[in-house]
């Protein structure tokens, strides 16, 4: 039994994913999958720089806390995706022209997640890049963007990054552009890894197994 509830433990939001849009307020909420997701996901719309409680797909607190640097936008000019099911997303965006930030708080503590990263701005936009850092774990960038794109293409309007949360719990988020300002529509986050087990879980969990062992010995006798 105590071997069981060890091995059964894991992530508060495991497997969770969180999807967040930006825009102003004349924005419209996203909803359902992007490049990853299901059919009727809820999407957080963040209007203003401030933080705030994020609800997860099935629109359930979550208890993550988002901080961010830059404009809301939304434009209606006829941009690539406004006759698909993901024109709201990539409809509006969070512009910067230098080094912005996104501050994500209330993750597992050393866990690790995929990241997707939209980046695809107004019908202005074709030739812009997006530069991507977290936690100063390295630096990711775009190809220069296609305005008319209608589709998501991996490495020019999105980015899919491995990311790991620090030791609190927080993933630092740096943006900025090659030239021109940086553009983020939104995000996804998802958690595939739960945080590592400290050194006295190791042993709680090998006392667990060695008490198993021992039970079976006895039984056999």
């Amino acid at each position: 039994m105590v071997l069981a509830c060890l091995l059964a433990s894991g992530s508060a939001h495991a497997s969770a994913i969180l999807d967040v849009q930006f825009g102003d307020e004349t924005a419209s909420v996203q909803t359902g999958a992007a490049v990853d997701g299901s059919a009727g996901d809820y999407w957080n719309l963040l209007e203003g720089p401030q933080g705030t409680n994020l609800l997860d797909t099935q629109d359930n607190s979550t208890g993550i806390t988002l901080s961010y640097t830059g404009t809301p936008f939304t434009t209606y000019a006829p941009g690539g995706f406004n006759p698909t099911q993901w024109a709201n997303l990539m409809n509006s965006y969070l512009y910067n022209n230098g080094p912005g930030t996104i501050n994500i708080a209330g993750l597992d503590p050393n866990a690790t997640f995929g990241l997707f990263v939209y980046t695809q701005g107004d019908v202005a936009a074709s030739g812009r890049t997006l530069a991507v850092n977290v936690n100063s774990e390295g630096t990711y960038s775009t190809s220069p963007t296609d305005s008319t794109a209608s589709t998501f293409i991996l490495g020019q309007n999105y980015l899919d990054l491995a990311v790991t949360s620090d030791a609190s719990g927080n993933l630092a988020i740096t943006f900025n552009g090659a030239g021109d300002e940086a553009d983020i529509n939104g995000f996804q986050l998802i958690e595939t890894g739960s945080a590592t087990p400290e050194p006295g879980t190791f042993a709680l969990a090998g006392i667990a197994l060695a008490v198993v062992a021992r039970a079976g010995r006895r039984r056999k006798r």
